[in-house]
Formats: structure tokens, C-alpha cells, sequence
């Protein structure tokens, strides 16, 4: 609605558009006065590119998108090689009196856990609400016949021993404080000293993030509850023996398959017990003949 605000606030808005969708179609309207045709029934929208979020990717690709410098519009990607401690990045991001990404409007990439070495987390953030999860390891601890993707493609994101590990976030805003973003970020990731702990030591840090499931551990637990379904039929082996079949040796993973937001901390249900022994009725008695 171009009538309802200034030349330069019309500017600004379209600005911010192209940084978050480069494809995006800006109608200008007065008085909302728009031929209907143009919105209802285009076909115009898709969920797979939506879910690409086409402005973050040009940006991790190197793409850089222009920048609106007038209106002070702008993105960055922040890269670091060390896992974040997840007890202070908590703490990051959930200050809200000193709250860092003010200005940012919209923020994604990819994030490494120190206490969930082995996961990819996926990170999000749209204004005040963000979203942390993740759907899959990193590259370098599942088996290279699994990569979806050419080996080529995958590898240029390797580095030593670590491998595609990384921290590669992309954020958009306005008027953003990109060094104090940066330096903030920088004391989340593993001092020297931490980082020469190892992973063993690493899954002890407190950690106050939901739990997450990989899709490879879904499969995995599928797996371990239809054996499962099959020993209680044959009643060949006792529940204990099944249970301790299925202890998880992360204790950042869950047995749940909901797949968990994280803005708000959460508890990790405690898991339902069942009996360890089966009862047998008793035998029973005949009357003595007099």
C-alpha cells in the first residue's frame, strides 16, 4: 500500500523483499487496488523453493547479494571450524536483555554442537522466534556409498579431520552490529583448551537444548521395535534383555520422533517402563475326598 507510506519507506520495504527472495514478485498497490488475478490462483508459489530460502544460499554459496546500503540493508555469513558450547550459545540466544540479533530479520545455516558432535544442526531464525534441529550427521561420520550427493560436491566443505563440520550461518537485517554479532558468536566456540577435551568429553558440557533425533536414528529404532514386537510374541527372551538393546549411548538423542522447535527449553520425557518379570497364575487346588 504505496499511498500509506513514503518514497523512501516503499524503497526500503522492496529492499528487504529481494534480500529475503530474489524472486519474489512486489506488487505496489494504492488504496489495495490490485486486478485479482495477479494473486488468486497463480501457481506462483512453491514449498520446495520457499524451503531454499534462495537469498541465505546465494550468500553461503558466495553469491553476494547487492547491497541496499542506503536503507543500511545487508547480509553476512558468520564461518568458525569449532563446535559451539552449548551451555553459552544457549545463553546467546536466549538474552533478551542484551539481545544481539535485534536487527536481524531473518537467519539460517548450519551449526556444530560440541555435546552433538556427530549431528548437523540446522539453524533458523525469522524476527523473534528461532528454530534449532537437526535431520541428518555430518557427511563425514555416515558411510561415503550413503552420500546423496557427488562426492566432489560434498568434499570441498571437508577440511582435515574434521571434515564438513562447520559453523555457516547466514543473517539478513537491518542496521545489524555485524562485529558485535561475530564477537559474540566467537566466545560461544570451544576455548583451546575445551577443544583439546575431545568429543567423549564434549557430550558431558551442560547442554540445556531440546534433544534431537536424526532421521537415521528413526530407522534404526524402527528396526530395534519391530525385533522387538517379534520377541514378546515368541516369548523367547526376556524385555530387560530388549531394553538394553535400545539404550542410547547419546544422551542428546530421544526416542520420540516429534521433531522439536527450540524456542522455549524443554525436558526430555522420561521413558515408559515396563515390568521386567511376567506373573503366572496360580495353580489351582482340588478339594480332598472325604
Amino acid at each position: 500500500k504505496i499511498d500509506l507510506v513514503e518514497e523512501r519507506e516503499v524503497k526500503k520495504i522492496e529492499g528487504i523483499v529481494t534480500h529475503l527472495n530474489l524472486s519474489a514478485k512486489i506488487l505496489k498497490t494504492i488504496r489495495s487496488n490490485v486486478d485479482l488475478k495477479s494473486v488468486l490462483n497463480t501457481g506462483m508459489f512453491s514449498f520446495e523453493k520457499a524451503a531454499l530460502a534462495p537469498g541465505w544460499l546465494k550468500e553461503i554459496r558466495g553469491e553476494h547479494l547487492p547491497e541496499t546500503v542506503e536503507y543500511d540493508i545487508y547480509s553476512f555469513v558468520y564461518r568458525a571450524r569449532k563446535p559451539f558450547h552449548p551451555e553459552r550459545f544457549y545463553q546467546l540466544v536466549e538474552n533478551k536483555e542484551d539481545n544481539v540479533f535485534e536487527n536481524v530479520l531473518r537467519s539460517k545455516g548450519f551449526v556444530w554442537i560440541a555435546s552433538r558432535n556427530e549431528y548437523m544442526g540446522e539453524w533458523e531464525k525469522a524476527g523473534p522466534i528461532y528454530s534449532m534441529d537437526s535431520t541428518s550427521k555430518w557427511f563425514i561420520h555416515i558411510e561415503r556409498s550413503m552420500w546423496d550427493s557427488p562426492p566432489s560436491a560434498i568434499e570441498k566443505d571437508f577440511v582435515s579431520d574434521i571434515g564438513d563440520k562447520r559453523q555457516e550461518i547466514v543473517f539478513i537485517g537491518i542496521n545489524m552490529d555485524k562485529q558485535k554479532i561475530i564477537s559474540k558468536l566467537d566466545t560461544c566456540l570451544l576455548s583451546d583448551t575445551e577443544y583439546a577435551l575431545g568429543p567423549d568429553e564434549w557430550i558431558q558440557f551442560e547442554d540445556p537444548f531440546p534433544s534431537w533425533e536424526a532421521e537415521s536414528d528413526d530407522e534404526d529404532e524402527d528396526e530395534d521395535e519391530d525385533g522387538d514386537d517379534d520377541e514378546d510374541e515368541d516369548g523367547d527372551e526376556s524385555e530387560d534383555e530388549g531394553e538394553e538393546e535400545h539404550k542410547e549411548t547419546d544422551k542428546h538423542t530421544t526416542t520420540t520422533k516429534t521433531k522439536t522447535t527450540y524456542s522455549t527449553k524443554t525436558t526430555t520425557p522420561t521413558p515408559k517402563t515396563t515390568p521386567t518379570t511376567k506373573t503366572t497364575p496360580t495353580t489351582k487346588t482340588t478339594p480332598t475326598t472325604k
